[in-house]
């Protein structure tokens, strides 16, 4: 047994003595059960729901203003997803100028090529056509030359 018990059990035997059994059950049913710090009182029961209501109140205002934070940074999310889809855009605006650039840079570099081929062409023929004079005239002297030498032989000789 408890101290407790022990002293509640000595108060009962000694109410027993001078009150009687049936008087000593009836005033010791009235007495609580349970050790001293841990009875509540009605008052204490209000209290508690006093605070009970008032900590619901307080959480339901801090909530509230979560909520409220929630949204507003929703909105500022919200404002950065457009400037990001802003970005995109111009990003997308970029990719097409990049890509009429190229075009536009492969038809000059065709263009470039076609002139370059052209002249390489021409300067080849002109080349060509120069050199086949020369090598033709050298022939047609040495031709020419031999076959004076070829007549001239036998009245020399």
């Amino acid at each position: 047994m408890a101290v407790e018990e022990r002293a509640r059990q000595d108060l009962f035997d000694r109410l027993e003595q001078v009150l009687g059994t049936p008087h000593a059950l009836t005033l010791m049913a009235y007495l609580p059960q349970v050790e001293g710090p841990d009875v509540a009182t009605s008052g204490d029961v209000a209290q508690v729901r006093s605070d009970l209501t008032d900590l619901d109140l307080n959480l339901g205002q801090r909530f509230e203003a979560i909520d409220q934070r929630f949204e507003a940074m929703d909105q500022r999310f919200e404002a950065i997803d457009r400037r990001f889809d802003a970005v995109d855009h111009r990003f997308e605006l970029v990719d097409q100028r990049f890509a009429a650039l190229e075009r536009h840079i492969d038809t000059r570099l065709e263009a470039v090529e076609h002139r370059i081929v052209g002249t390489i062409r021409g300067e080849m023929a002109t080349l060509v056509t120069t050199q086949t004079r020369v090598i033709v005239l050298g022939l047609v002297g040495a031709l020419t030359a031999n076959t004076g030498l070829v007549l001239a032989a036998p009245r020399l000789g």
